[in-house]
């Protein structure tokens, strides 16, 4: 098989879920496209790196894209051919906002490489090494896997594992994206290395709750679940918006209001049948916003499929 072109479609994702802290994340119908095409001749070390779509703004051409990064690190037998290769990159996923942008090219980039290193690409393959590259599997397990996913590294097995489960389809997810981005690097360096025992006791009781209300469809158990005492409470510092959304929904129909990764961008979750009441509440807010403070107010649905492929 002639292995010249590959295109990856792979979606969005909020990690954490409150108290799932690296270890939950939900996907979304929010994509990313990666077109990957070997042609004739080529110049120099280098992809060729064309961007499109609504945020491809700030996704650098040269070597320091992600992509580049990614295969030269882990697959040495495609490095030779990245001068001959053009990457076309269409991105409707916001960068820097916690919506799992540099995991979903982690994805794609660990496909590709594998596909054009003459490696059979699987899921568990790209999710070995994808989680291995990000440092942490939870954004890449939901962008490979889709709906919600539970992951963490086995000690025992000396692999990522990963435990997918299927999103209550009357629940819905409105996010609220600032107007500014908060590095992983910058979010990570707020939170204490230590936390007192009773707080990690609370998030551990929390995220069994959680995810026992995502099996049941139980409103009442998500609600209870939602609360995080590990890393929301030292990143708010960083994303003022938080609290200011929690104020907003004080008193609307809402089962609960959290951080979308690292943030800056904030999950709130409700009833389906809600989701135009809370999206007019928060589309309100957002308008009296102005310049670094305003926020897009996104209505989403939650991908199931996970990475989508395309051999041509």
């Amino acid at each position: 098989m002639s292995r010249s072109r590959l295109s990856i479609k792979v979606p969005a994702s909020s990690a954490n879920l409150g108290p799932g802290f690296d270890t939950l994340a939900l996907a979304y119908k929010l994509y990313c496209t990666f077109t990957f095409e070997l042609q004739k001749g080529g110049n120099g070390s280098a992809p060729t790196i064309e961007v499109k779509g609504k945020n491809s703004d700030g996704i650098p051409l040269g070597p320091d894209n992600l992509i580049v990064r990614v295969i030269e690190r882990n697959f040495s037998e495609m490095v030779p051919k990245l001068g001959s290769m053009k990457v076309t990159i269409e991105s409707d996923i916001p960068i820097g906002r916690g919506l799992g942008s540099s995991a979903a090219c982690v994805c794609a980039s660990v496909w590709a490489g594998l596909y054009f290193s003459d490696r059979e690409p699987s899921l568990d393959r790209a999710f070995q090494i994808g989680a291995s590259v990000e440092g942490h599997p939870d954004n890449v397990a939901a962008s490979l896997f889709g709906g919600l996913v539970a992951s963490g590294y086995s000690a025992q097995a000396r692999r990522y594992v990963a435990a997918r489960l299927r999103w209550p389809a009357a629940w819905c997810p409105v996010l609220v994206v600032p107007n500014h981005q908060v590095s992983t690097k910058e979010a990570r360096s707020v939170l204490p290395r230590r936390v007192p025992l009773s707080e990690a006791i609370h998030n551990i009781q929390n995220t069994a709750l959680l995810i026992s209300g995502i099996e049941q469809g139980d409103a009442d158990l998500l609600r209870a679940g939602l609360s995080d005492h590990l890393h929301e409470r030292y990143r708010e510092e960083l994303v003022p918006e938080l609290q200011e959304v929690k104020d907003v929904l004080k008193s609307a129909p809402v089962l609960g209001v959290v951080l979308s990764g690292a943030g800056p961008s904030i999950l709130a979750l409700c009833e389906r049948s809600d989701a135009p009441s809370v999206v007019a509440m928060l589309s309100e807010w957002a308008a009296k916003k102005q310049g670094r403070d305003t926020a897009e107010i996104m209505n989403l649905e939650i991908d199931q499929e996970g990475i989508r492929v395309s051999y041509e």
